[in-house]
């Protein structure tokens, strides 16, 4: 039975405050039950309990065994990230995939050098760029392979990594 338009994206804002909840939670190194996180949200019992055990089953992997809750930074699936832009909501790096043989592209939210948790406000729009993203099927759209959290924390996704010149030399040309 198809999901309506107005049921996925309640859905999909729920996945967000829940995971927004889960970072926070975390960051101040408190630790919650399933049961305290369905409590949270109420009226979204199967969507918590189906999120957390993807969070936990991620969690429970062995370092570099390719989670997308590791990073390059502390070991984890990608590796030998390089900056290859910037812009206002985060960082793009070229990483490689070992698991896969191939150079990515990782769009990271917030800055190098930034260690804080993103603001709500922002992973909002990050959690919904990926998502957007990762629904679209375009030949002028990449795709989106995975969406997860970093070993700092911060919040990613990854894409095809696509050579060639930037839509701003493009324009001033």
């Amino acid at each position: 039975m198809p999901v309506s338009e107005s049921s996925d994206a309640s859905s999909a804002a729920t996945a967000i405050r829940f995971l927004q909840q889960v970072l926070n939670d975390r960051a101040a190194g408190r630790t919650r039950t399933l049961a305290e996180y369905r409590a949270l949200f109420p009226g979204h019992e199967q969507l918590v309990t189906a999120e957390l055990a993807a969070l936990d089953s991620e969690r429970d992997e062995p370092a570099g065994d390719g989670g997308p809750l590791e990073f390059a930074a502390s070991g984890g699936r990608y590796s030998s990230p390089t900056t290859i832009g910037r812009g206002g909501m985060g960082t793009i790096l070229r990483v490689f995939d070992p698991a896969l043989g191939r150079e990515v592209a990782m769009k990271v939210l917030g800055l190098d050098d930034d260690e804080t948790l993103p603001e709500p406000r922002a992973l909002a729009r990050f959690l919904d760029e990926a998502r957007v993203t990762g629904r679209l099927q375009h030949p002028g759209v990449a795709a989106v392979f995975e969406l997860g959290v970093d070993g700092n924390q911060r919040p990613y996704f990854t894409m095809p990594l696509i050579e060639g010149r930037n839509l701003e030399s493009i324009v001033t040309a």
